[in-house]
């Protein structure tokens, strides 16, 4: 198992946080759609593998659940 960069451990820590935040809270405004992304925001960091793509991935997905009206 390879050793983790700095970059991606603090890319998992900050979007794993984010997209919890999303999940909890889109549970309890029962609104799906920032629930399913908040899910995607924290499985992210365990799929993208490249630090630059977790970044990017990551904050594209948190651009995309803060613009996102309900």
């Amino acid at each position: 198992m390879p050793m983790l960069s700095a970059a991606d451990f603090f890319g998992g820590l900050i979007f794993g946080s984010i997209g919890l935040a999303a999940l909890v809270y889109g549970k309890k405004a029962l609104l799906p759609k920032k629930m399913i992304l908040g899910a995607v925001l924290m499985i992210c960091s365990y799929v993208v593998t490249p630090a630059w793509l977790l970044w990017l991935v990551g904050s594209a997905l948190t651009w995309g659940l803060i613009g996102w009206k309900d």
